[in-house]
């Protein structure tokens, strides 16, 4: 039983590996991973077409068409024998090797527009998650090397840069701030050590703009003019008025940038300006940050 299973699969290997049987098998394959890279699933669409390069390729240096192109060695050692099997065999090895490069370089090609249009589609998404940048936190006064207890930040602390003011802490969730005793903006931890916001912003009537819920952002189509995402890490909306009432940028993992205009119907609004660095109040090491009365 076990002879016959290991014979039924050689037949199977050497059947997928006959030339017509690896172009379609190859090629489906390799659909099936850009579908999937366009998709949730970039990981496996890679390594689904990473397989179908492979197939294909072991499918090449199997083929008839290739072993024709291989020249047998002279049997008699004469000058021009041996040049034209030189030359012969520089022409059978550019085919052996030129063929599964174009493969790889045709796979890679592919991959990278299909991930371009992926990235394209979800920058256009009205819902999804911000993800950390690599940039430096903007100059600040405040400190991780000493200095008062309220300016100190631990090194594991998560940062909001507001406008002109920074607000750190260590202890989650904390609120950032509070109107007339609603928190209206809070930051955590994700479970991946990251900053997850939680805030809605608001249009002068009440009427919910944006909703950030743990990190998890939604844009009300209707009650904005546009928005924009140059990128992953950044978002920006405008009301139907032209006012830019967010652009939040997440610049790392441990920090965000946040400047817009905050409207709430207790207070009114709070202009929060958009600055590249804190020269402001530096607010952490209490149960709020900001607390508006």
């Amino acid at each position: 039983m076990p002879k016959r299973f290991s014979f039924e699969i050689q037949r199977l290997v050497r059947f997928s590996l006959r030339t017509k049987s690896a172009e379609i098998g190859a090629t489906l394959l390799s659909a099936v991973g850009l579908h999937m890279i366009y998709g949730e699933d970039y990981i496996l669409g890679i390594t689904t077409l990473s397989l179908s390069g492979i197939w294909a390729i072991a499918a090449w240096s199997l083929s008839e068409s290739l072993n024709i192109r291989k020249p047998q060695p002279p049997r008699k050692q004469k000058y021009v024998l041996i040049e034209k099997y030189k030359q012969a065999r520089r022409r059978y090895l550019l085919w052996k090797f030129s063929v599964p490069l174009a493969i790889v370089a045709a796979l890679v090609l592919l991959a990278l527009l299909t991930n371009n249009r992926r990235e394209e589609k979800i920058l256009k998404e009205y819902e999804g998650f911000l993800l950390p940048a690599n940039e430096p936190d903007p100059p600040s006064f405040c400190t991780e090397d000493g200095g008062p207890s309220f300016m100190q930040i631990s090194r594991d602390a998560l940062k909001i840069f507001i406008g002109r003011n920074e607000v750190f802490s260590s202890r989650f969730p904390y609120v950032v701030l509070r109107v007339r005793h609603k928190d209206r903006m809070v930051i955590d931890r994700d479970e991946a050590g990251r900053v997850a916001l939680t805030a809605d912003i608001l249009d002068k009537e009440g009427k919910v703009i944006v909703t950030f819920e743990k990190g998890h952002f939604t844009v009300v189509q209707s009650n904005i003019l546009d928005m924009k995402r140059p990128d992953r890490s950044t978002l920006i909306v405008r009301d139907h008025y032209k006012n830019e009432v967010l652009n939040i940028r997440y610049l790392n993992k441990r920090s965000l940038r946040f400047s817009g205009l905050l409207q709430y119907p207790e207070v009114g609004f709070i202009s929060i300006p958009k600055t590249t660095a804190v020269n402001g109040i530096c607010a952490g090491n209490s149960a709020v940050a900001f607390d508006i009365e």
